[in-house]
């Protein structure tokens, strides 16, 4: 008989599996039901290549879950939250977004030795000035995942939310509501980030992984987010994003893949929407974006298993926008399998079953 945490384990399972279902994947019953028994979703039948590895060198959805329980602990809820995130970064001032404040109930509550740093006040009546002062202002929910609930504004005279026009009434209206959300100044990318798609800020997610017993810092796999037409204004694989692996040593970005709404995997050496290269590009001052995350990491051992998302500024500065620690494994795995690495198999191998 399964213990209740066991059976709390394979309700998220399921919850995962029924949440997948909103894209069409193309799977015999039989496949499914393979693939439920060893804790994978359907999409990963899609997604992993297990004609080329062996099924158990890939982290399944339902083992990525206990890993971070296990790794992360209760440390785990506070780094969710942004705004905490914000504060874990307060040594790193230049790698950090400008955070004004926090949204709650309508109200905006500024943060302390901000330009803002004026008290409290309605977010509809605080937003233009701010607009004014910024041109472009971010907008997160504190606990916000997938990008999800992420808000784009932009405008003085005239305003846009998430890249549409809109006016000062629709602008009113459309922040008046929110609650527990950080905002944030608009980060603007390099370059080459530009050149991948304008139309969303492409971040590089970067995980981290701290092995206890050996003392030493791994980091098992970095991909470049590139936003697309459906996942506009956010670059985020599970809202239709792609995803090209990094080359650890090189900085130099393989062909992207993504999952269409078909639920078929593609590749793609050139950006679907634009025809903007992607096999082949660099990205800028790689090193220091790598030496920057394992500095943070290394600040943070107490959370073993971050996925940080930087975005290179164009200036070429490295900006952690923000850390996760359940990061999504299939945007990487879909590159290689993480277990297919004996020293990260070695760290996992001591906190799951």
């Amino acid at each position: 008989m399964l213990s209740s945490s066991r059976l709390f384990d394979y309700k998220w399972l399921v919850e995962q599996e029924l949440d997948s279902w909103k894209t069409r994947v193309e799977l015999p019953l039989s496949e499914r039901a393979a693939l439920w028994r060893r804790g994978f979703t359907s999409p990963n039948g899609v997604l992993y290549d297990f004609e080329t590895y062996d099924p158990r060198a890939y982290l399944s959805e339902l083992q990525r879950y206990r890993l971070y329980r296990a790794l992360n602990g209760d440390h785990r809820y506070l780094v969710d939250d942004k705004l905490s995130q914000h504060w874990m970064l307060s040594e790193h001032e230049r790698h950090r977004p400008t955070a004004f404040g926090v949204v709650d109930r309508g109200y905006i509550h500024e943060v302390a030795g901000t330009e803002f740093d004026d008290g409290s006040k309605p977010v509809s009546e605080w937003v233009f000035p701010a607009l004014r002062r910024e041109s472009k202002l971010v907008l997160k929910q504190l606990r916000g995942l997938g990008g999800k609930e992420v808000i784009v504004l932009e405008g003085d005279d005239g305003y846009s939310i998430d890249g549409r026009p809109a006016d000062r009434g629709t602008v009113r209206k459309r922040v008046a509501g929110l609650s527990d959300y950080l905002v944030t100044e608009y980060v603007a990318q390099h370059d080459y980030a530009d050149a991948l798609y304008s139309e969303a800020a492409n971040t590089i997610r970067v995980l981290t992984l701290w092995d206890d017993r050996r003392r030493e810092l791994l980091v098992p796999m970095a991909v470049q987010r590139v936003g697309t037409d459906r996942s506009r204004p956010v670059d985020n694989w599970s809202a239709g994003g792609l995803s090209a692996r990094v080359e650890r040593t090189t900085g130099r970005l393989t062909a992207a893949a993504c999952l269409s709404p078909a639920g078929e995997l593609e590749w793609h050496d050139e950006h679907p929407d634009t025809g903007a290269p992607i096999e082949g590009v660099t990205v800028p001052r790689w090193d220091d974006v790598l030496a920057t995350v394992e500095r943070i990491a290394r600040e943070n051992t107490n959370i073993p298993m971050i996925g940080w998302d930087v975005l290179v500024s164009e200036d070429g500065t490295p900006v952690v926008l923000e850390a996760n620690t359940g990061t999504d494994l299939d945007l990487m795995q879909v590159h290689r399998p993480l277990l297919d690495d004996p020293a990260v198999a070695a760290v996992v191998s001591r906190y799951l079953p």
